[in-house]
């Protein structure tokens, strides 16, 4: 699986926990989280083709 791939499956499960009943603490874990997957797959997107995950 690439990066993006990855990626994208943690912040898919993430948004599902988001739409559960959650402790503040936890909604903010979860938040953050996203927000530092959303910065990985905003910086990949501006990599240099070249520099990009090939598929495994």
């Amino acid at each position: 699986m690439t990066t993006v791939a990855v990626l994208l499956t943690q912040k898919q499960q993430l948004v599902r926990r988001l739409q559960e009943e959650l402790e503040p603490q936890e909604r903010d874990e979860i938040e953050r989280r996203l927000d530092k997957i959303n910065m990985e797959l905003n910086r990949i997107d501006r990599a240099p083709r070249e520099t990009r995950d090939e598929p495994s």
